[in-house]
């Protein structure tokens, strides 16, 4: 494993997703009903045959919420876990890059605002927008997701947008109501093995959040106390193991046997300027040298995260957090 050589040719896409967590574990419900049609709506299923009246609801987990400029908050949309009804139709939501997850307080122009983008799972060029913006900035006195637990926004008086589109057409949706609670699922797994300290000072932690039921295919991994913009990705395997300094690396490599790669396009992040690296996962597609494979219940799964770091000597190297273990039920 050439952590730098691998690392170096897809640095520039990995710095879209990100950010210092206020939040774990969010859920954003939001309400509404088909309004009218653009081009006859949305063609393809399970859309397609949406009407005027249709009730319209929008879940999304938002498993990490972070710190941006200009009082901003980027949540990383838990897609596993969300879902998207029209009528009697549901759909989950894609994993894509596109995928924005927003919390402002005092933002600019749009004072306190909530944000919510993806596109559907069945087909991925249809997507979603959620805007409700309350231009006064007297709604709430945050960026923390989790202070608005047990909150209810009404949008009537609000700016708002709730609107499905495809390539075909798209539905509006008159929005009502933006709820805030706490998501299902919590802190998971063990850590374990040391970690060599990194640049920033402190030695990298990996926590995961969600449910430890395969089926429920909610995972999400983060990584914290890192060096700031610092691209990574995650490691797994089912077996524990130690190397130190493997390939000239600073840290300590704590897998062993076959480990696998969350390197597809999407998976290599950069830290944010909290020092984090947060990414839900597939259970049912884990990464392995031989090919993916699903989670059983059961099954203990190992994590990783390695990362790009500079040793105090000057040049450029590369670390790894503490590991974390999961036993699955």
């Amino acid at each position: 494993m050439n952590l730098q050589r691998h690392l170096a040719a897809l640095a520039a896409a990995s710095l879209a997703s990100s950010a210092l967590a206020l939040a774990e574990d969010v859920r954003v419900t939001c309400t509404g009903t088909v309004s009218s049609f653009e081009n006859g709506g949305v063609a393809t299923a399970p859309f397609a045959g949406a009407a005027v009246g249709d009730a319209v609801t929008l879940v999304v987990d938002v498993e990490l919420a972070n710190q941006l400029p200009f009082n901003l908050v980027l949540g990383a949309l838990n897609w596993p876990s969300s879902s998207l009804a029209v009528g009697a139709n549901t759909d989950g939501l894609a994993f894509t890059s596109g995928q924005t997850v927003h919390l402002g307080n005092d933002a600019v122009w749009y004072g306190d605002y909530v944000s919510l983008a993806s596109t559907l799972a069945t087909d991925t060029t249809t997507q979603f927008q959620v805007f409700l913006s309350d231009a006064s900035g007297q709604t709430w006195n945050t960026r923390d997701w989790a202070a608005l637990i047990g909150t209810s926004v009404q949008a009537t008086g609000f700016v708002s947008t709730f609107r499905i589109w495809s390539p075909q057409g798209a539905v509006n949706i008159d929005l009502d109501t933006v709820t805030f609670a706490a998501a299902p699922g919590g802190a998971l797994g063990a850590l374990y093995c040391t970690a060599a300290p990194n640049s920033s000072g402190s030695t990298g932690l990996l926590s995961a959040f969600g449910s430890d039921t395969p089926a429920d295919n909610d995972l999400t991994l983060v990584a914290s106390q890192l060096p700031n913009q610092s691209v990574g990705y995650f490691l797994v395997s089912a077996t524990q193991g130690f190397v130190a300094n493997p390939g000239g690396s600073m840290g300590n490599l704590c897998l062993s046997g076959e480990v696998g790669r969350f390197s597809a396009p999407g998976q290599i992040k950069a830290t944010d300027f909290g020092g984090e690296i947060a990414l839900p996962i597939d259970l049912g597609h884990l990464p392995t040298p031989v090919g993916a494979v699903a989670v059983q219940a059961g099954q203990t799964w190992n994590f990783q995260l390695w990362h790009r770091d500079n040793d105090p000597a000057g040049p450029t190297t590369s670390n790894f957090t503490r590991a974390l273990s999961v036993t699955f039920q």
